[in-house]
């Protein structure tokens, strides 16, 4: 009696999935430009700020620091 083997393909079709819904997932969402880490005088800015009496902390936009306009490939998915 001869025995088949088991055919790898389900194995190889299993781990391409999982790659490309690696590869998909990782690549969701945009990326910005890094932010510095923050300065000591803005740390005590914000705990001030944080203890003042409204309690409310607005945070200001750095105008120098803006996403890129630009499309993404996967942006018409989301």
């Amino acid at each position: 009696m001869i025995l088949a083997r088991p055919s790898p393909i389900p194995a190889v079709r299993a781990l391409v999935l999982v790659l490309a819904v690696g590869v998909a997932l990782a690549g969701c969402g945009r990326r910005g430009r890094l932010e510095p880490p923050p300065t000591p005088e803005s740390i005590a800015a914000a705990q001030k700020a944080k203890d003042s009496k409204s309690g409310i902390h607005k945070r200001v936009p750095n105008p120098a620091i803006r996403a890129p306009n630009q499309p993404f490939v996967l942006d018409p998915i989301l």
